[in-house]
């Protein structure tokens, strides 16, 4: 993949590199601060930092830019077809599964944000195809 190819919108998810994209900020996801960072271009990226392991006691693991899983379903208020980017954070053995989109919001716009109590649906359509955005 070449850089200008990973830094298209459709594929910032798969850029794995370490290095930061042009104009791309870290801040810690809130409830697993020190263990994992969520990126305003919408990547998602583990810390270095030790766990607990049944036999070695402790285990050191090396920070890196999580995989995103594309899951299609439908909106639930809409019934629209959608995409979601999904991605798995995992702390202290409970692994807690997050909507990428939703995640970012969380991380950089409202930490106390309880989607089951809000209810916040965001649609996006352009030319009748849903269309991920960010919000900048």
């Amino acid at each position: 993949m070449d850089k200008e190819q990973a830094t298209e919108p459709e594929s910032i998810h798969l850029n794995k590199s370490l290095s930061d994209l042009s104009g791309e900020h870290w801040k810690d996801v809130p409830g697993f601060e020190g263990s994992y960072q969520a990126s305003n271009l919408g990547r998602v990226k583990s810390l270095d930092r030790t766990i607990p392991h049944p036999r070695l006691k402790i285990q050191f693991v090396k920070g890196r830019i999580l995989t995103q899983s594309v899951h299609n379903n439908n909106n639930i208020v809409t019934g629209e077809p959608m995409v979601d980017l999904r991605v798995t954070l995992t702390i202290e053995n409970k692994a807690c599964y997050f909507n990428t989109r939703r995640l970012v919001y969380q991380t950089f716009i409202d930490s106390k944000l309880n989607y089951k109590k809000n209810g916040l649906y965001v649609i996006s359509y352009q030319k009748r195809k849903a269309k991920a955005s960010l919000i900048a």
